[in-house]
């Protein structure tokens, strides 16, 4: 089960419990509320400590769109029919089987961004599928060595990428270079 489904589940029982007054030992409303109050609060601060973070502590954003010109480029080539991770999705990618070409620009935390490299591989190996990633250029890893490096083709971009999203004060950029060089790792259809 996802946090998010968990922190639902949460959520709802909270709701009832006011609804219900059922809190042990509370009889009013109004203590059942503040209980509640409390009970979001500690909610409310786990979301936010699994938000990723910069190096200085402050929140950032995996909310960055591809540039236009890139993925028209890519498309043109690919005739794309799924992304598994567009912009505020409102499905787990992760979870779900993908299309028969697919664009795949995931979120760059430490967290999300294997796993996608992970199930992009997956659904490639299992035949009929052509994912296409945008990532960063991390050569040194694991992932790169055994799944990518073996299996993909790989174009390094020139210069850095310049995405599109809210920046950290709030700002809406198109100018965000990230912080490292980025690859399109292309695992090609193969039959099964």
């Amino acid at each position: 089960m996802s946090a998010v489904k968990k922190i639902d589940e949460v959520i709802s029982a909270l709701n009832e419990c006011v609804y219900y007054n059922s809190f042990e030992g509370v009889s009013d409303e109004d203590g059942a509320k503040k209980k509640v109050d409390t009970a979001y609060g500690i909610v409310l601060k786990f979301i936010n400590s699994k938000r990723p973070k910069d190096r200085s502590g402050a929140e950032v954003s995996d909310h960055w769109e591809t540039p236009k010109w890139l993925y028209n480029q890519l498309n043109d080539e690919f005739n794309f029919d799924f992304d598994p991770c567009p912009l505020y999705s409102k499905f787990d990618g992760l979870v779900i089987p993908w299309g028969k070409s697919n664009f795949v620009n995931p979120p760059y935390n430490r967290v999300d961004k294997p796993k996608f490299i992970k199930k992009a591989y997956e659904e490639w190996l299992g035949g009929g599928k052509t994912v296409v990633l945008l990532i960063p250029a991390a050569t040194g890893t694991k992932q790169f060595h055994e799944l990518i490096k073996p299996n993909a083709e790989i174009r390094f971009i020139k210069g850095r990428v310049a995405f599109a999203g809210t920046n950290s004060k709030g700002e809406y950029v198109t100018t965000n270079k990230g912080k490292h060089d980025s690859m399109i790792v292309i695992f090609r259809e193969k039959m099964k």
